[in-house]
């Protein structure tokens, strides 16, 4: 795929001024209206504020835009490279945000994302996570605006320096760090995710799944297990083959770290897990028998954790007939797993996302100690 104008600039910015090989926009930002709309009349260009003001109605970008002059058959230039036309990207963009600076187009997006994950990377979160709210609502303005369907559909026009794929994924995990420090932050994750699930769907299975888990996870922390309780029975209802699905629900009943009824019933979590085992074609059946194994030995009850190893063995040494390859099994040590390492169960997400959430919460409150 070939990269943006955009996209294109920023990677030119980070270069050493000798190396580089193309006009930057923060140049084109440091000249005045008349001194752009000069340059872009030396085009053969003849743009006022109420005609950009039509053409940002048609286009989506600037850099469309400017590619579109140059197939005009009417244009008084003589100029058609690359180079020539990024200048006359550059001009056209800057005039737009400083014109129009609501009417979103694809570089504004690019620009307040990428200052986003600059506040992600600098720890501040809370912004960060403001501002990548405001990008996301954007992007579902333009998609609805011009009928994009999917988030791979609108990656594959915006070519941008982030994924707005990865963004929502990202969104979804920060929000969870923002609501650590100010629980407002877990509702609005609850809002993002059901939003989410709503818009999109037919998604990947895998991200639909970890929004559900996300949702109940915020939740949880904010005490509302009874909530919880009913979106786990509602979701496995109609999707019973969703491993991780039962053992996230097990977790409520024995790691869990919003109310106290929810925290050590083991009784129930082993009941849950069962019926996750009970599907014929459930997903992630060893990580469901590991989280059991589990259980039965923080209940004491040696025989039954030695009758899951043996099942666990078993599906080790290719014995099965599961749908899906399995993924790692858990490792059985209560050696600490650090929270910002990847999930030993191969679920890609942080250790302190995935099996360590519930874990590392109890301990935190001294549940099981």
């Amino acid at each position: 795929m070939k990269l943006s104008y955009i996209v294109e600039n920023r990677i030119e910015e980070d270069q050493p001024e000798k190396e580089r090989h193309s006009p930057l926009l923060s140049r084109g930002s440091e000249l005045t209206d008349t001194e752009l709309l000069e340059k872009l009349d030396s085009f053969g260009i003849k743009i006022s504020k109420k005609i950009l003001n039509k053409l940002s109605l048609e286009f989506i970008s600037a850099e469309e835009l400017s590619k579109w002059f140059f197939k005009t058959p009417n244009l008084q230039s003589k100029y058609t490279t690359d180079m020539e036309i990024k200048r006359v990207w550059i001009w056209l963009t800057v005039l737009w945000e400083r014109w129009f600076p609501k009417r979103i187009n694809y570089e504004m997006v690019d620009d307040r994302m990428a200052y986003g994950y600059d506040e992600l990377d600098d720890d501040n979160v809370i912004s960060g996570c403001e501002i990548l709210l405001r990008v996301w609502y954007d992007v579902l303005k333009i998609m609805k605006q011009r009928d994009i369907k999917t988030l791979e559909e609108f990656d594959e026009k915006f070519r941008g320096t982030y994924s707005v794929s990865d963004m929502a994924n990202d969104i979804e995990d920060e929000l969870w760090s923002a609501g650590n420090k100010n629980k407002k932050y877990l509702k609005k994750r609850i809002s993002f995710c059901r939003d989410f699930l709503k818009r999109f769907p037919e998604e990947d299975s895998f991200r639909i799944e970890n929004f559900k888990c996300a949702m109940a996870e915020s939740y949880l922390q904010l005490g509302k297990f009874r909530k919880v309780n009913r979106l786990y029975k509602k979701w496995l209802r109609q999707a019973p083959e969703w491993g991780r699905g039962w053992v996230k629900w097990s977790d409520c009943f024995w790691q869990s770290y919003g109310d106290e009824d929810g925290i050590n019933d083991l009784d129930r979590a082993e009941s849950i897990l069962k019926q996750g085992l009970a599907v014929v074609d459930v997903r992630d059946r060893p990580v469901i028998l590991d989280k059991l194994w589990s259980v039965y030995n923080e209940k004491e009850d040696f025989d039954k954790a030695d009758e899951i190893q043996k099942e666990i063995d078993e599906l080790e040494d290719g014995e099965t007939n599961y749908i899906e390859a399995p993924r790692k099994i858990i490792p059985r040590t209560h050696k600490k797993i650090p929270r910002n390492k990847p999930c030993p169960c191969g679920s890609g997400k942080k250790y302190k996302k995935c099996c360590g959430n519930g874990i590392n919460q109890a301990e935190e409150k001294g549940v099981g100690s």
